[in-house]
């Protein structure tokens, strides 16, 4: 090839170098572009535009798949705005606004159509407006008083939601208004019900329950043990219904178990009924100050308490009993379950040491010493010692060496130990403070051992105890109610003195000096006593030395001897001042003292003159007073003796009789009217009870009659017999507050004639009842006589 074609392909780049750079400029073309796209993205999702950003972001991801930078910076954003989007979709859920919420869960789908957590949202939010209906349904019944409704309703929120907080929320409010209730168990409402005022003499039960029960508005209903012969005899005036029937049922060996506020059921009071009657409670107390222990014993023993367990652990007590063994033990506990007396002793101990020496005199020398040549003594000097000294002295050789010496020393020292500790005790308990040092002591014994070489040898036991010595205080103080408190002290203050060691068994022991005191004072809070004078003095002549003859001449004698005195004298003196912190409470006077009833029969009643008289203890009215509003007026001792109408009876008054025939032949049939000839003031409800001779009189059948006829408003009437008690009564009850204006006979009775001889009608009761259930005037017939005779 010639040079210039070669030049010439040279100067020609290939086509491959050609396609090459033609795609590298488009790449960087594209790359430029992704990068401004995702810019722009990101820049609108940081204004607000979450949807033109994301859209932007996987434009660009689109442009550059193999950008992986921009792939994840989409996928990031996409997720982050999702998370924003389901927070504010479970807030406004959260605050009931229910169409917000469903639109950011959309919001969030129209963005990832597969998210679970949207789709879910949505499903709930159909629950949540149900259940919020529920939650106002169970709101409006509770502001209205329907705590029963609301808690149903409360039941199905809580089956679907159980932590949902509004219904808990509701249902604690409704706990809280029942709490009451539930504690006191069921009670009979007596508010707005009029006083209850009886005349009854030998009056069947049934009959003088059914006349309180209408008076009253109480439905009291009869076990089918009652038995149907009770009579009852009561008199009261303005008594309340609940109390009306607790006299009833004590006279008759009855008791009663309230079912609700408006119904009250009666049954014998056997064992048997009351294991099936009377419910049980169990109730447990956390006691803080008492022991469980003891108070289960109190409770056993003063209660009877049928069921206890004690839970040492936690200090808790549970019983099972009745409702009012329940009430009577948590006031018992309540009374001793207190907080134990405290008090702050405040203690001042001054232990006061005082020592003084005296040390006067010359010391003359008592000994001589002689020095040999060349011998040394430890009190002389040798030869070449004393060649020093006296050098060329013809005495070298025979030398006495004497010494003395002049002492004048006194010593004069106090030593003052305080302690002010502070000690706070409970009352009846000791409470100790030392203050001073532990000592050890070491005692060995000696034990034979045959295993040392060449015979036995001994082993020593060493064992160390330890000695405690300063100042030991020990008190026990007593609180009394009245301020004042009682203190058991002991005070000791030891020193060590002598130290003993043995270094071949090494044994150490010490000496010790102790002064003790023990008393019992009784001081008011705050005083201060100071108990001084628990002195010790010492002295001692520790010896004289002096030289014979010279040292015992007096006031001379001093300067031949020295003399050495010692004083000691300690005292300590201790002030003690109690302060208390806290005094025993005072109970309440309610549980200072209280009704249980009897001895057979547990109550919690809050009488306000002790237990009620027996109603047959009370005295029958006489028989020419008028009878009481509301009563049933009875005659006279003898219930076949008259008992006249008063001429001067108010307005309003009611006299009834009995239309019977006077004579009868045996096998016919007599009819007996309850007849009001007239009504001066309207009557609501009326009743009466009949007394027959079941051996003379067979009862047929009761029937209505004309009393109150004719009239538009309705009414009742119920009429029956009672064979057992020879009996027969009625009761006629108009509809609502409608009222009777017209006389009539009230009941007519049917019997048939059995037997003859002299038989008697007799009134046991007369009730009415007029405008605004307020009672009438009844004045009771006499007793009808019929002369019954063989055909």
């Amino acid at each position: 090839m010639s040079i210039p074609e070669t030049m010439k392909t040279m100067r020609t780049p290939p086509m491959r170098f050609k396609l090459l750079s033609l795609a590298a400029v488009i790449l960087l073309v594209g790359g430029c572009a992704g990068e401004m796209s995702r810019r722009e993205g990101v820049n609108l999702i940081l204004e607000g535009q979450l949807d033109k950003g994301l859209a932007k972001l996987k434009e660009s991801a689109e442009a550059a798949p193999k950008n992986a930078d921009i792939q994840a910076e989409y996928l990031r954003q996409r997720d982050q705005g999702i998370n924003r989007l389901l927070t504010q979709a479970n807030s406004a859920r959260v605050q009931g606004d229910f169409a917000g919420a469903a639109g950011h869960y959309r919001h969030v789908l129209s963005l990832d159509a597969s998210n679970p957590t949207a789709a879910g949202g949505l499903r709930e939010l159909d629950r949540d407006r149900r259940l919020a209906e529920y939650q106002k349904d169970a709101q409006q019944r509770y502001a209205k008083g329907d705590n029963d409704g609301a808690r149903e309703v409360l039941r199905l929120i809580l089956l679907e939601r159980p932590n949902d907080p509004q219904a808990n929320q509701l249902r604690q409010r409704l706990g809280e208004a029942d709490l009451a209730q539930n504690i006191a168990g069921p009670s009979l409402n007596i508010k707005g019900r009029r006083p209850v005022t009886l005349q009854f003499r030998d009056a069947n039960l049934k009959m003088v329950v059914d006349a309180i029960s209408r008076a009253t508005g109480v439905n009291i209903l009869l076990d089918k043990d009652v038995k149907n012969d009770i009579k009852v005899t009561i008199f009261v005036k303005d008594s309340p219904v609940d109390e009306t029937l607790d006299l009833i049922l004590l006279q008759n060996q009855l008791e009663k178990r309230v079912l609700g506020p408006n119904s009250v059921l009666i049954y014998p009071a056997t064992a048997a009924k009351n294991k099936d009657y009377q419910e049980l409670k169990v109730r447990q107390f956390v006691l803080v100050n008492a022991d469980p222990k003891q108070v289960q014993s109190m409770l056993k023993t003063i209660l009877r308490v049928r069921d206890t367990y004690v839970d040492e652990k936690t200090n808790t007590l549970i019983v099972r009993d009745t409702n009012a063994v329940i009430r009577l033990a948590e006031k018992l506990v309540a009374s001793i379950d207190l907080p134990e007396p405290e008090v702050m002793l405040e203690v001042q101990l001054l232990d006061l040491d005082r020592k003084k020496t005296l040390d006067l005199g010359i010391n003359w020398p008592h000994t001589v010493n002689w020095l040999y040549p060349g011998s040394a003594n430890t009190d002389g000097y040798t030869r070449r010692e004393l060649n020093s000294v006296l050098s060329g002295s013809p005495l070298y050789s025979f030398l006495p060496s004497l010494g003395g010496a002049i002492k004048a020393l006194e010593t004069d020292g106090d030593t003052r130990v305080l302690a002010t500790p502070r000690i706070r005790a409970k009352s009846k308990e000791k409470a100790r403070i030392m203050i001073g040092n532990r000592t050890p002591i070491i005692s060995s014994a000696a034990v034979p051992s045959t295993g040392g070489i060449g015979g036995s040898a001994a082993v020593y036991n060493t064992n160390i105890q330890y000695l405690d010595t300063g100042i030991k205080l020990e008190v026990e103080p007593n609180v009394y109610s009245d301020g004042e408190v009682s203190i058991k002290i002991t005070l000791e203050v030891s020193d060590l003195g002598t130290k003993y060691e043995n270094a071949l068994t090494g044994t150490l022991a010490y000496a010790t000096t102790t002064n003790n005191a023990t008393t019992t004072l009784r001081l008011k809070d705050g005083e201060t006593q100071v108990l001084a004078g628990l002195l010790r003095s010492s002295s001692s002549n520790a010896g004289n030395q002096k030289v014979p003859g010279l040292g015992d001449v007096p006031l001379v004698g001093r300067l031949f001897g020295v003399q050495s005195d010692n004083w000691q004298n300690r005292e300590l003196v201790l002030a003690i001042t109690p302060r208390i912190v806290r005094n025993s409470q005072t109970s309440d006077a309610e549980i200072v003292e209280m009704w249980t009833g009897t001895e057979s029969a547990v109550r919690y009643e809050n009488f306000q003159k002790g237990p009620a008289k027996s109603p047959a203890a009370q005295p029958a009215p006489a028989p020419a007073q008028p009878a009481l509003p509301g009563n049933a007026p009875e005659a006279a001792a003898d219930d076949a003796a008259p008992v006249a109408p008063q001429a001067s009876a108010p307005v309003g008054t009611l006299r009834p009789r009995i239309l019977a025939p006077a004579n009868a032949r045996v096998g016919d049939t007599i009819s007996v009217a309850i007849d009001f000839p007239a009504v001066d003031k309207g009557v609501n409800a009326v009743s009466f009870a009949l007394r027959y001779d079941t051996d003379k009189l067979q009862p047929l059948k009761v029937i209505e009659g004309n009393f109150g006829k004719p009239s538009t408003a309705k009414s009742t009437f119920k009429g029956e017999f009672e064979p057992s008690a020879g009996q027969v009564f009625g009761v006629l009850q108009m509809e609502g507050n409608n009222l009777a204006t017209t006389g009539g006979a009230l009941a007519v009775a049917q019997f048939k004639v059995i037997a003859p001889g002299k038989s008697a009608l007799t009134p046991t009761s007369f009730v009415a009842v007029g405008n605004d259930q307020k009672g009438l005037l009844v004045v009771s017939p006499p007793a009808h006589q019929i002369d019954l005779i063989k055909r």
